[in-house]
């Protein structure tokens, strides 16, 4: 079976549930519909409608939580004492930051190297040797440094409001922006990645024909009955595609983003439970 990413699953998805004479009308631009070399349908579906909005909107709801490390980066102190610093895209892997949550000077990488319970055989973890690693813990130095006075200024651009901290050597723990391909979603997801992108297909198809329906349908030499038909039926979809998109695909992109899945989770069972 050949490989198919969300994108184009959802291409392919759009193809099979609308009329491929309805995809032509709406997406083949007026100059190029006599030229022997015509975009490609596929790449004009993704680029108006898929990239261009369901992506944006899914970036808007959901995203990948991840920790940034901001040692080594270069930082401006503003003439209120604030600190203003730049993540490059390499430390992001490519992608844009969308919402800042937290910085601390902790490294959250490190985990391993400091949880007392590792020290403990696997076969020696028992109820008791758990609770005794929590009365340890509460012993032990104060908690840690951090921030969540933080704005994002500009692309990838932070703003530390918080006069006391410094950037240097602190972890970043913030939203970042799913992969251009949307990679990071489980396949599971893609069934309902389809649905919202054929009803955003949908709405985009009935926003930029309906009134000029008569005109473009007899260009084409098409029964405009059958064209009006097809086309007032997608009057609702633009308000079931925000419909979808925040009931049930919000819901989804959390699931699909362990880190914050993850602590949702431990917020709702508590510690060494």
């Amino acid at each position: 079976m050949a490989t198919m990413n969300a994108l184009t699953r959802a291409v392919a998805t759009v193809r099979r549930k609308i009329p491929l004479e309805i995809l032509r009308y709406a997406f083949t631009p007026h100059h190029q519909q006599w030229n022997n070399t015509p975009n490609s349908l596929d790449h004009q579906i993704l680029q108006d409608v898929i990239r261009s909005r369901v992506l944006v909107d899914c970036n808007l709801l959901g995203g990948q939580e991840d920790y940034i490390r901001l040692s080594g980066l270069p930082y401006e102190r503003t003439s209120e004492l604030m600190s203003v610093v730049h993540v490059p895209k390499e430390r992001t892997n490519g992608r844009s930051i969308t919402q800042v949550l937290h910085l601390t000077y902790h490294d959250y990488t490190s985990n391993l190297n400091t949880n007392p319970m590792m020290s403990f055989k696997p076969c020696s973890v028992t109820p008791l040797t758990v609770a005794a690693g929590a009365l340890a813990n509460s012993l032990d130095m104060p908690g840690m440094t951090g921030t969540s006075l933080l704005e994002l200024i500009a692309e990838n651009t932070v703003l530390i409001k918080d006069p006391a901290i410094s950037p240097q050597n602190g972890v970043l723990r913030c939203i970042l922006s799913n992969d251009e391909e949307l990679n990071n979603i489980s396949i599971r997801s893609f069934v309902a990645f389809c649905e919202m992108a054929t009803l955003a297909v949908k709405s985009h198809i009935h926003n930029t024909t309906i009134v000029q329906l008569d005109e473009g349908a007899a260009r084409f030499g098409r029964n405009i009955g059958a064209f009006r038909q097809v086309i007032e039926g997608y009057a609702d979809a633009e308000q079931m595609y925000i419909e979808f998109l925040t009931d049930r695909w919000q819901k989804i992109a959390f699931m699909n983003d362990r880190e914050s899945s993850t602590r949702f989770i431990r917020a709702q069972l508590g510690g060494y439970r």
